[in-house]
């Protein structure tokens, strides 16, 4: 086919759309994470001990800085970081007093507390990508599960140990009221000891061997 002006401003005019087509709809996911994330200082306000917005916003970074270094690309990031910051947002429906208890907590209280993934994730259902509202109710979900569901792909799976190991990275190194009387070594020691189980291998291998500022040495069993 013979190339013409007017084929050629056609073609640009279709650039010119897909570009500002694709920039709309990152400010709409923008716009939406935004909205959601107002409802994480709700949580905080209720319970400032906890400091869940913090935490989310330092899961963000960290599962992010890992997703980079394992070559995820852009938009399975962008879901990541959401889940990431709004995984918690269901704290809303635990009660104050389980989440501020400074004593061990018992299997029951932990199961109550873990059912907050699934409010988290119909309060994210409507404005979220649904990779991100699968991300937030898997976060409690071990690695070995996951790796058996063959209807799952490996990018999930990662993405999900991604998540996960960043969740309890950040909450073993700042760890909540009922966490602060276990050793900090022994907290740590809990990653390590979760690899292929609990957590992804390779990522827990990928925080704890980069020798990076956003990781700390391994610990030694």
């Amino acid at each position: 086919m013979t190339w013409n002006p007017q084929r050629r401003l056609i073609v640009e005019l279709e650039q010119l759309w897909l570009d500002s087509s694709s920039r709309l709809m990152h400010e709409i996911a923008e716009a939406k994470l935004k909205m959601t994330t107002t409802f994480m200082f709700g949580v905080e306000a209720r319970n400032h001990r906890t400091r869940f917005a913090e935490h989310g916003a330092r899961v963000s970074v960290l599962a992010d800085w890992l997703a980079m270094n394992f070559g995820i690309h852009d938009e399975a990031r962008r879901d990541l970081r959401a889940a990431a910051q709004l995984h918690e947002i269901g704290m809303l429906a635990v009660p104050v007093e389980l989440v501020d208890s400074p004593t061990q907590l018992s299997p029951d209280a932990i199961a109550r507390i873990r059912m907050q993934a699934a409010i988290s994730a119909e309060i994210c259902r409507s404005s979220q990508s649904s990779r991100t509202v699968r991300l937030i109710e898997e976060q409690y979900t071990d690695f070995d599960v996951q790796q058996k569901r063959s209807s799952e792909g490996t990018l999930d799976v990662l993405l999900s140990g991604i998540l996960r190991v960043a969740d309890a990275f950040d909450a073993v190194t700042h760890p909540r009221p009922y966490q602060e009387h276990v050793p900090a070594a022994e907290r740590l020691r809990s990653l390590s000891d979760g690899e292929g189980t609990r957590f992804h291998p390779l990522v827990i291998e990928m925080l704890f061997l980069s020798g990076t500022d956003k990781a700390v040495a391994k610990p030694m069993h």
